[in-house]
């Protein structure tokens, strides 16, 4: 018989707490003048230790085989998504390893000095010949970095690898312990989650044939688009691994003392999904029952302060990545085409997934509070690809995903159950149940499988790999990526800005 391993809630919290917290004190104290990361560190390990004590919540026993799977699992997604560049990658990853190569290479804070580039038509591209300071949501490198700056790259990235698997493993286990059974419902849908884009995709290959950057596996709309599990684990997973497993945290909260320390977490990791988890932790900690002094804890109260202090100075040392912005519909000039558009992403991306767990979630907050999140998300664009659609959703997305993993798991079970029953019929209420739990979740699994078609192929073939096309921002390679670099990281003048001037070493 297969062992198990019981693991209680107050083991989880404190285990993914660590690992959600650990890169803000590495920043804390590799960014910050010693007077002001002193105290900031005691204050969140404080508060962290007063969250912990006031976990609470039962046990779940899992097999033995399924932790071990989980793992195989976890470090199989981990390269598949290109994390550590051993497949082929999308050409996000030269900027990722362009990050990774800095918070190794250069000294904390990091500063870039113009002169030290080379290459002529990347000097000629910089707008500015002073100093820049390297600003973007970079935590979850922090404690890889710091494994370079003692072991060299190759080491950084092989933790890297380690420290991302770690991260879907806890997501995994969380939501199991949500739904409260053993399924690989949770390894599958942490991968396959997506809308059915599988629609629009097919509908414009063999009909449409739209040839827009903004027609692709992905997305069917210009201006809006929500992303699958797949793609923002592979592009996006220094922000999507904090995210879901913070959300996974939330779920299983009991009571509503600890949600402002576990939700502004996330503002160090993606200040774009924060916009997200705000309205999520809001309806966590007003419909959740108990005493009214629970929400006006400190943990609830200082730790948001300290992170919208620290982080949000931090970042706004630089706002050239939100130069283009504005209500949707602006964008699109025709009320009338907005409407239109927008009602297509909400066909496509929530309603299959918002439909399947309606009648188990319909008295749910929660629910509903994704729900809305996903009805306003599309409503204004920042940035020229729209980030604010597209990570300030992914809390709300991913809460209806481990609603559908428990669909699924439930729904398996119960095929499971019929299949023992020898000679007896199939209700239709059953059966079109089972069709339509069925080609949905193959649908969702549409995206997943078209980025393997992709990348495993690319790899194979040894096709030329874009992630060292940069090598690191203060000594580009290429003068392809400039402007971009110059827009999205660099804050020029950091001996001028709040952050630099008063806050940084």
């Amino acid at each position: 018989m297969d062992k198990k391993i019981s693991i209680s809630y107050k083991t989880f919290f404190i285990t993914a707490g660590i690992y959600l917290l650990l890169p803000v004190l590495i920043f804390f104290l590799g960014y910050l003048k010693l007077l002001i990361a002193l105290p900031l560190t005691a204050v969140s390990v404080f508060l962290f230790v007063l969250a912990a004590r006031g976990s609470e919540g039962g046990k779940t026993e899992l097999p033995v085989s399924f932790l071990i799977v989980t793992a195989v699992f976890a470090v199989l997604v981990t390269v598949l998504t290109g994390v550590g560049e051993l497949v082929w990658s999308t050409y996000d990853h030269a900027f990722r390893r362009a990050i990774l190569n800095d918070l190794i290479t250069y000294k904390w804070p990091v500063i870039y000095d113009p002169s030290t580039q080379t290459i002529p038509e990347v000097i000629m591209q910089l707008r500015s010949s002073n100093d820049q300071g390297f600003i973007y949501y970079f935590a979850y490198w922090l404690p890889s970095a710091l494994v370079g700056k003692v072991f060299g790259f190759t080491a950084a990235n092989v933790f890297l690898i380690l420290w991302n698997s770690f991260g879907l493993c806890l997501i995994v286990t969380g939501m199991t312990m949500f739904i409260g059974k053993v399924s690989y419902a949770c390894h599958f849908l942490l991968v396959c989650f997506s809308g059915l884009d599988i629609i629009p995709y097919f509908i414009n290959e063999f009909f449409l044939q739209i040839d827009e950057q903004w027609m692709w596996v992905d997305g069917c709309v210009p201006h809006m688009s929500f992303i699958s599990n797949f793609n923002n684990l592979e592009n996006v997973y220094q922000q999507a691994i904090p995210c879901y497993l913070i959300i996974t945290l939330l779920l299983l909260m009991k009571d509503r003392r600890s949600v402002g320390f576990i939700g502004s977490l996330l503002f160090a990791y993606s200040p774009w999904a924060t916009i997200g988890m705000i309205i999520i932790c809001a309806v966590k900690i007003f419909t959740t029952k108990g005493r009214v002094k629970d929400i006006f804890t400190l943990t609830n109260l200082v730790m948001p302060v300290i992170m919208a202090f620290v982080f949000g100075s931090f970042y706004m040392s630089q706002s050239g990545a939100m130069s283009e912005q504005g209500l949707t519909a602006g964008f699109y000039g025709n009320p009338l085409t907005f409407i239109l558009a927008y009602l297509v992403l909400l066909i496509v991306e929530v309603l299959p997934a918002a439909a399947l767990t309606f009648t188990s979630r319909k008295r749910d907050p929660m629910y509903w509070g994704a729900i809305a999140l996903l009805l306003i998300c599309p409503l204004y664009k920042i940035t020229e690809s729209n980030d604010l659609t597209m990570r300030a959703s992914m809390p709300a997305l991913f809460i209806l995903c481990v609603y559908l993993a428990e669909i699924v798991a439930d729904f398996v079970k119960e095929i499971v159950a019929l299949s023992r029953e020898k000679g007896k019929q199939v209700e239709p209420k059953v059966f079109m149940k089972t069709l339509a739990v069925s080609l949905t979740v193959m649908g969702m699994g549409f995206v997943a499988m078209y980025m393997l078609s992709v990348i495993i192929p690319a790899t194979i073939m040894g096709e030329e790999r874009p992630e060292k096309d940069i090598v690191s921002f203060g000594h580009q390679s290429t003068p392809y990526y400039t402007a971009k670099i110059e827009d999205q990281f660099f804050a020029d003048k950091p001996e001028d800005q709040f952050f630099f001037k008063y806050l940084a070493k």
